[in-house]
Formats: structure tokens, C-alpha cells, sequence
């Protein structure tokens, strides 16, 4: 398998740090208000998928 670019390697680590933080926003505003618990864990999910394909 083919190693990653230079350039693939450095947006896909500048990108997963925001979609963290998005996901852990999102969880934690959920448990504030109704909802958002599910919704954050799968953009967390998404965050480690991102990881795995790039």
C-alpha cells in the first residue's frame, strides 16, 4: 500500500482536529439541550473513518 502524500497526510490531520472539536461541541450542547448526543458521536465516528481511508 501506498504511503500518503505530503499533502493528503497534512489536510487530513488540519481537517480531523476541527471535526473533533465539532463533535465534542455537538455532544456537549446535546446534553445541555434535547438531542445531540447520537448525531455527535457519529461525526466523531466520521473523524476516525476520515483517518482510516486517508
Amino acid at each position: 500500500m501506498k504511503e500518503m502524500s505530503r499533502i493528503v497526510r497534512t489536510v487530513t490531520n488540519f481537517v480531523y482536529g476541527f471535526i473533533i472539536i465539532f463533535g465534542f461541541y455537538i455532544i456537549v450542547h446535546g446534553h445541555l439541550t434535547p438531542g445531540g448526543g447520537f448525531q455527535g458521536g457519529a461525526v466523531v465516528g466520521s473523524a476516525f473513518a476520515l483517518l482510516l481511508v486517508s
